[in-house]
């Protein structure tokens, strides 16, 4: 299991990120088989499929109004 922390000082990240290509089409749902093998770990920056996750949380309370979000 990779262990890795990454210390990232981006300045303009949204500005960044509005200079790649946005989807406008074709979009598809996943079926569950799909979604359970994605591993979003081996998808490559450049890939042409990209993906939209909706996801729930949960942590511990004590985080809770510790700052930013998590996600």
């Amino acid at each position: 299991k990779p262990s890795q922390i990454w210390d990232l000082e981006v300045n303009g990240l949204y500005a960044a990120k509005l200079r790649e290509a946005l989807p406008v089409s074709d979009f598809q749902w996943m079926t569950e088989e799909e979604s359970a093998c994605l591993n979003i770990h081996e998808l490559p920056d450049d890939a042409l499929t990209k993906y939209i996750l909706d996801v729930s949380l949960r942590y511990p309370h004590d985080l809770h109004g510790t700052g930013f979000p998590l996600a």
